[in-house]
């Protein structure tokens, strides 16, 4: 009961910090549930709860989609994730893998750490519409027609690869989001779209490949999905108003750091060297 609890609580306020940062809350939820649980049974249940995270984000910013963005980076998804299903389909299923996929996503939660944070533009930081006299079709407020073509497939293709393996590709794919000319609720929108596409991706081959049986963790997937719910409408409706971004970007990375280091130490590094 203690451990449901906790999850709940975790599952709350992680849905709530996406809300107001647009990330950081799917790997900060990961981390803690891998300290109590197996790699095997995280990743899937995960997904899902990611899954009802990113779902109602969509539904609370759906008129800041950007559409012809998601189309893009769904173009890549699709065989990038099938090369991922490939690729760690195998190492899940064998024997004493769990600390060493464990160690690969500690690892990966410390290099989100590392990653520069773009700058944001003018539009990003004050969360507004186009300034006065810009053009409705200007080409630099597209994100489309800033970079390269080949942009968001490529993203698309590199998150659904890691996306099986590591289970939180948020922080990854974020700075590409945030060097487009996108104001924030569109790139949480946007961006909760393409995530919620990496999350269905991978629920049938947690069940067709993996066999993962749902119904084992019914009690504890529904608790997470009915609190990841009101965190997202608390993040979106009170935190986001009354809790600078500077403060909740510096308690996620302390969180995240703490985390991490205990996912890649403790249940990854010393039960190999055992």
């Amino acid at each position: 009961m203690g451990l449901l609890i906790t999850l709940a609580v975790a599952a709350l306020a992680t849905s709530a910090l996406s809300a107001v940062l647009g990330m950081g809350g799917g790997a900060l939820l990961l981390a803690l549930m891998l300290t109590a649980l197996p790699w095997a049974e995280v990743i899937p249940l995960h997904a899902v709860v990611q899954l009802a995270s990113n779902g109602t984000r969509v539904l609370a910013y759906l008129p800041q989609v950007s559409w012809p963005v998601v189309t893009r980076f769904a173009a890549g998804l699709l065989p990038g994730g099938l090369l991922g299903a490939l690729l760690i389909g195998e190492l899940a299923r064998s024997p004493g893998a769990d600390p060493w996929l464990k160690l690969l996503v500690g690892a990966w939660i410390l290099v989100m750490l590392v990653i520069p944070e773009p700058a944001r533009s003018p539009r990003n930081a004050n969360d507004g519409e186009p300034r006065d006299g810009d053009a409705a079709d200007d080409a630099s407020d597209n994100p489309l027609q800033v970079g390269h073509w080949w942009d968001w497939p490529a993203l698309g293709f590199v998150a659904g690869s890691c996306a099986l393996a590591v289970g939180a590709v948020g922080p990854l794919i974020a700075p590409l989001f945030l060097r487009r000319p996108m104001t924030r609720q569109q790139v949480v929108a946007t961006k909760a779209v393409c995530q919620s596409l990496l999350h269905l991706v991978k629920l049938p081959v947690f069940i067709a490949l993996w066999n993962f049986d749902y119904g084992r963790s019914a009690l504890l997937l529904a608790v997470l999905v009915a609190c990841v719910v009101p965190g997202t409408l608390i993040g979106r409706r009170l935190l986001a108003r009354h809790v600078s971004e500077t403060l909740f970007r510096r308690m996620y990375r302390l969180a995240l750091l703490l985390a991490g280091s205990k996912v890649l130490i403790v249940d990854g590094l010393l039960p190999l060297l055992a």
